[in-house]
């Protein structure tokens, strides 16, 4: 397999792109077979694996492919739509649980003790926090969901604005 380099990326980043960006569903890729293709070890925590994750945000950014490690196959994996939506769900997770965090340690500020200038930036941390942990919640998907037709469609808002406004694409 021939592989273009891509300026700015350090060769095993770029070796990974090259091989992931053509994935289909149900590949896989092993730790050994990724170390080849990279020229370092893909073990976690190494600089063969740093390139693996850089190279799988890209992927999903530029080919929009979406790899994801496999535990019981012991391998990165390609998936299908059907498993990236239950991939972002998890996602979501992630960010209501660092939004919760982040709003606990904001609580432990003295508004007193700050400048004006960090006030306001408190107070958007709070604001920012607050909305996505709400957005991410059960009761607010629950609530979104009866906002649903028949269809499964929203009814309400125009849904393709709203994705447009929140993916900063603007039609």
């Amino acid at each position: 397999m021939e592989h273009s380099f891509r300026h700015g990326l350090a060769f095993g980043t770029s070796k990974a792109i090259d091989k992931m960006k053509v994935g289909k569903h149900g590949d896989t890729i092993t730790r050994d077979e990724m170390s080849q293709i990279t020229g370092e070890s893909c073990e976690l925590a190494s600089r063969g694996y740093g390139h693996v994750q850089s190279a799988i945000r890209r992927v999903e950014v530029e080919f929009g492919v979406v790899w994801r490690w496999h535990r019981e196959l012991q391998a990165w994996y390609c998936l299908d739509d059907s498993e990236r939506v239950k991939c972002a769900g998890g996602l979501n997770r992630v960010i209501a649980k660092r939004a919760k965090r982040s709003l606990r340690v904001s609580a432990t500020v003295d508004d007193a003790k700050l400048s004006e200038s960090d006030r306001r930036d408190h107070q958007l941390n709070i604001i920012a926090s607050g909305i996505a942990s709400m957005s991410v919640s059960s009761p607010f998907r629950k609530r979104l969901k009866g906002t649903m037709d028949d269809n499964k469609k929203l009814v309400g808002p125009d849904y393709e604005r709203l994705a447009s406004l929140v993916l900063g694409k603007e039609s």
